[in-house]
């Protein structure tokens, strides 16, 4: 994703046209990627929450939620709800919104790398 990137996200107001910005905070990218495990929905509605520069951004902070992005996420969702934009509106920029939160963290042959730094090793005895 490149900072040209661009998308348009319709809803009862018009046309949105936003651009994606990772927040700077590695820990809440990190939050946000680790919740895709319990629930991607509200990963990706807080992914595009948090990534989210322009017109029509949500009006949901992630400070109102103690920084709890399930609940930040569920909060996004059920706003773009009430505007009447549906998942097929806006599941585009979230979907580049969550991989914007991901770019930089450790990828799947580094984990694969640590994995097999630790196989091989004698257990120790404690003598």
């Amino acid at each position: 994703m490149t900072k040209e990137d661009t998308y348009t996200i319709s809803d009862n107001d018009g046309e949105h046209q936003i651009r994606l910005s990772p927040p700077a905070s590695a820990a809440q990218r990190f939050s946000i990627a680790q919740l895709a495990d319990s629930n991607q929905v509200y990963a990706l509605c807080a992914a595009l929450g948090a990534c989210w520069r322009g017109s029509g951004r949500p009006k949901a902070k992630i400070g109102t939620y103690k920084y709890d992005f399930a609940k930040y996420g569920q909060a996004v969702f059920d706003e773009l709800d009430a505007r009447g934009c549906t998942p097929e509106h806006w599941v585009d920029a979230a979907s580049a919104a969550f991989l914007a939160c991901l770019g930089g963290m450790i990828d799947v042959e580094e984990v694969e790398a640590l994995a097999g730094f630790t196989e091989n090793q004698e257990e120790s005895t404690g003598a």
